[in-house]
């Protein structure tokens, strides 16, 4: 596939999320930097999370981690406008939609739709009947009305699905 934003052309599995995220009113240019090639590479990655690391602190806010989707901070304050800052932060140092599009690809490179690997990944832990599919997926994901809600094993299948559907992650870590 490719797709045109800005003059800049995308191609492959991802290119339609790499023109819209680079088009995005919200993406800095450090964003739009990392992205106009339609990679993302590990410095640049380490540039993002340098820039949010500094970003947060001109806040007074502590960058704690950003391991998988999540990222944990302190906040020095009882504040809620600090809460604002770290939304702020993510996207004008590229982390948003940098990092979180980097996890998306090293997950699901081929990017196959959410419903289907996500069913499947239930279907291979475990949780959800032999029979249910990307239309369940699609049913249950809204009202997150699952078979397993609930329960400790599904709970913990349900992350581990959301950060590795295809376990692609797992084993380059491994």
């Amino acid at each position: 596939m490719t797709v045109e934003s800005s003059n800049i052309e995308f191609t492959g599995p991802y290119a339609e999320v790499f023109a819209e995220e680079y088009s995005a009113e919200r993406t800095s240019d450090l964003g739009r930097k990392i992205l106009e090639d339609g990679e993302i590479s590990e410095a640049e990655l380490a540039e993002a999370r340098d820039h949010l690391e500094q970003c947060l602190a001109s806040h007074g806010i502590e960058l704690v981690s950003l391991e998988g989707r999540e990222m944990r901070y302190n906040l020095t304050r009882d504040d809620d406008s600090q809460e604002d800052f770290v939304t702020e932060c993510e996207f004008s140092s590229g982390v948003q939609p940098a990092y979180y599009l980097d996890l998306e690809m090293r997950g699901n490179p081929e990017n196959i739709d959410d419903a289907t690997v996500m069913a499947q990944c239930f279907l291979d832990k475990g949780v959800v009947p032999a029979n249910y599919t990307a239309d369940d997926y699609e049913r249950d994901n809204p009202e997150y009305t699952f078979p397993f809600a609930g329960t400790e094993a599904g709970e913990r299948a349900y992350v581990e699905c959301v950060e590795d559907p295809l376990g692609l992650i797992a084993q380059e870590n491994g």
